[in-house]
C-alpha cells in the first residue's frame, strides 16, 4: 500500500471513478471546473508531479516526470487547482471540448493527449545524518534521518499543513536556489533545515488502454477563472516512486460507446397501435 489517494473535485464534491480492466475513467462535463485532490497518508512527505491532457501543470510546456510538483506533507492532502502562471496564482482546470482544449493551442501533436489527467508521487529520500550520542564511551553513533525528524534537535517537525510548498527542481532535475524550508520543532523551537538534492529518477506513466482509442476522447482542459494559490521553492530529494496513476475522462456519450459505463436511460414501455386482431366488448356491454 503506497497510501496515496487521488480524487477529481467538482464544485467540491469527489467525482464518481469508472474502472475497467484496470484503468481509471470519470466523466468530464463541459464547462465545469475541477480540482486534482491529493491525500498523502504516509508518515513522509511526498513530491506530486501532475500533468493535464500532457502537459505540465506547472509550466504548460511538454509534461515530464522530472518537472517541477508539490510537496504535500506527512498525513497532509493539497488540492492542485489549476495551471499555475505565477507564485500566488493559478488558471483553474475547466472540462472543454477537445478543439477548444489548452493542449490544442499547443499543436495538433499535443491535441492528440487530450482526456488523461496524470500524476507521479516521489518519497522522499531518507538521509544519514551524524549525530553526537553521549554514553559511557563517548563515540559518534549514526542514524537514519527521517524526513519528519529534526536531525539537530532529534525532536519531532511539525509543517504548517495549509501551506503547501512548491519543488523547485526543474524541467532538467538541477536545484535553483531557494529559501531554506522553515520547520517547527516541539515546544516553538525553530531550526532552518536545508535538504540537497542531486537525483533525479524517471517514473513511467505509459498504460495501455484497453477499450479505448485516441479519437474515443472527445473532452480536454482549459482555462478557467483565476484562483488564489500561494506556494513557495524550496529544495526536496527524490527517492523511489511510490504512485503512478492515470486518470482518462471523456463526456457520457464518448464513455458509453467505449463500454467503459452503461447507458442508464429507463426503459419504456410504448403502447402497442395493433395489441390484438379484434376488439374486446367493455365489461357490461349488451348489444
Amino acid at each position: 500500500m503506497n497510501n496515496i489517494d487521488v480524487s477529481i473535485l467538482v464544485n467540491g464534491s469527489t467525482v464518481s471513478k469508472y474502472h475497467d480492466n484496470g484503468q481509471i475513467y470519470i466523466q468530464a462535463n463541459e464547462g465545469s471546473e475541477y480540482e486534482i485532490k491529493i491525500n498523502n497518508s504516509n508518515p513522509y512527505r511526498v513530491l506530486a508531479i501532475a500533468s493535464v491532457d500532457g502537459l505540465s501543470v506547472m509550466t504548460g510546456k511538454t509534461a515530464g516526470t522530472n518537472d517541477a510538483g508539490y510537496i504535500i506533507g506527512a498525513y497532509g492532502s493539497y488540492k492542485i487547482k489549476g495551471f499555475r502562471y505565477s507564485n500566488d496564482s493559478v488558471g483553474a482546470f475547466k472540462f472543454s471540448k477537445k478543439e477548444d482544449s489548452y493542449a490544442a493551442t499547443k499543436g495538433k501533436k499535443a491535441k492528440r493527449n487530450c482526456g488523461v489527467i496524470g500524476i507521479c508521487v516521489y518519497k522522499e529520500k531518507e538521509i544519514p545524518v551524524p549525530v553526537t550520542s553521549w554514553n559511557n564511551h563517548y563515540h559518534n553513533d549514526w542514524y537514519w534521518f527521517q524526513p519528519n525528524r529534526n536531525p539537530l534537535l532529534d525532536l519531532p517537525l511539525y509543517s504548517d499543513t495549509s501551506t503547501t510548498y512548491g519543488s523547485s527542481i526543474t524541467s532538467k532535475g538541477n536545484l535553483l536556489k531557494s529559501d531554506v524550508l522553515r520547520t517547527y520543532g516541539a515546544g516553538g523551537q525553530s531550526v532552518n533545515l536545508c535538504l540537497c538534492s542531486s537525483q533525479v529518477q524517471i517514473c513511467d506513466t505509459n498504460t495501455k488502454l484497453s477499450n479505448a482509442t485516441v479519437s474515443s476522447f472527445d473532452m480536454g482542459s482549459t482555462w478557467g477563472k483565476n484562483k488564489e494559490s500561494k506556494v513557495v521553492q524550496v529544495e526536496f530529494e527524490r527517492g523511489e516512486v511510490v504512485l503512478t496513476q492515470d486518470i482518462y475522462y471523456a463526456s457520457r456519450m464518448s464513455l458509453v460507446n467505449m463500454g467503459i459505463i452503461e447507458d442508464s436511460k429507463p426503459k419504456v414501455s410504448f403502447p402497442k397501435s395493433f395489441p390484438e386482431k379484434y376488439a374486446e366488448p367493455p365489461s357490461g356491454w349488451r348489444g
